[in-house]
């Protein structure tokens, strides 16, 4: 469900609400878990609140957000791969991509996220910790150039990025993708 307030052609306002099922997880073959079967549906709950705003040939947004799903790990009491509790992200993120000049653009993301680990029974003294692999920061940064003022490269594009996550330690990681198209 969903609102969308645009008081002109360049600003809108938006609220959102969301819930979702995806399928539960198994636990990682060498992780020590007795179980190895699937584990039920994944519930989720998702509010988000932002804004977007166009300015000639870029766009710019700003969103803030809470994610609540149903928590999956490897419970060391009992040796089971389990849910319980409640994995909640809040956060926020940023936004900014247009084009820089003729067939170059430049796309930039950030998102700060607290995430935590609630409602947990089964292992109630980790109630509170970050969850594993939810960084707290995220960025990305890319660039995109579209070869169709070069004859005979046309339908051709290439972008190249670097992608950050920052949690207990940092990691980079770069992307690239070149696709051809042909009509």
């Amino acid at each position: 469900m969903g609102i969308n307030y645009n008081p002109n052609d360049a600003l809108a306002f938006y609220g959102m609400y969301t819930e979702g099922a995806g399928e539960g997880g198994i636990a990682v073959i060498g992780s020590g878990a007795e179980n190895e079967q699937y584990l039920g549906a994944q519930e989720s709950e998702q509010m988000e609140v932002g804004v977007k705003y166009r300015f000639n040939k870029a766009t710019f947004s700003a969103a803030i957000y809470q994610i609540e799903k149903s928590l999956e790990y490897h419970n060391r009491a009992t040796n089971y791969f389990v849910q319980d509790g409640v994995q909640r992200h809040r956060g926020i993120e940023l936004n900014a991509n247009g084009e820089i000049i003729e067939n170059l653009s430049l796309v930039f993301s950030t998102s700060f996220m607290d995430a935590e680990i609630r409602e947990l029974s089964g292992q109630a003294e980790i109630n509170g910790n970050q969850p594993h692999n939810v960084p707290k920061t995220q960025g990305n940064l890319f660039v995109d150039y579209n070869f169709t003022s070069l004859k005979g490269l046309s339908g051709l594009s290439a972008n190249i990025g670097v992608f950050m996550l920052v949690s207990a330690n940092k990691t980079y990681k770069t992307a690239y993708h070149c696709q051809a198209i042909r009509a």
